[in-house]
């Protein structure tokens, strides 16, 4: 499981903080980056998207007509 604010590998049970939203818990690496999430979780969904996207496209992952 990934942190969506840092990207850093996060166990829920060694999580230093986790943060629900819209039915789903998210887990933190530290409160830092739960109290960034917790501030616009929408923002950071939304960039963590868009990145993941771009790694697809640039690995050639993409689905073409």
């Amino acid at each position: 499981m990934k942190d969506p604010v840092c990207n850093m590998d996060v166990s829920p049970d060694d999580a230093a903080a986790s943060y629900e939203y819209e039915g789903e818990t998210y887990y933190f690496c530290s409160e830092k980056c739960r109290d960034k999430f917790q501030s616009d979780p929408k923002e950071v969904l939304e960039k963590k998207e868009k990145k993941k996207k771009t790694q697809k496209h640039a690995a050639g992952d993409d689905e073409r007509e």
